[in-house]
């Protein structure tokens, strides 16, 4: 509990009645995967309701791939986006990276297994 002796942190009081109000839109990065997931949920319904045979290029997608395609959604929204608009930060995090051995060895199995699967290997 936080009271008013010397050193201990105190809380302040906030007085709600006078904090803005005002109507605000989520980042853009969360209506893109808003978008992203009416896209995907559209395609799903489709392809279960709708389509007989393949989807696309004789791509037959199972649940997983679907629940996958969220999964990618997210993460191009929320860490390819992000850190593509911030060198900076880019840069930091890749030198981080590159002094973790495990973590390299992790990405390059990532990257090496993904695409074993897409190739049909």
């Amino acid at each position: 509990m936080a009271t008013d002796s010397g050193d201990r942190a105190t809380f302040e009081s906030v007085d709600w009645s006078a904090v803005d109000r005002g109507r605000r839109l989520p980042a853009a990065r969360t209506l893109a995967f808003l978008a992203a997931v009416g896209l995907l949920l559209a395609a799903f319904a489709y392809d279960y309701l709708v389509a007989d045979g393949p989807l696309a290029a004789g791509w037959s997608p199972t649940p997983l791939d679907w629940l996958s395609l969220v999964g990618v959604a997210a993460f191009a929204c929320y860490v390819v986006v992000p850190l593509a608009r911030n060198r900076q930060l880019t840069r930091r995090y890749w030198r981080q990276l590159r002094q973790d051995r495990l973590a390299v060895a992790s990405l390059g199995w990532l990257v090496f297994s993904s695409s074993s699967r897409w190739s049909g290997r």
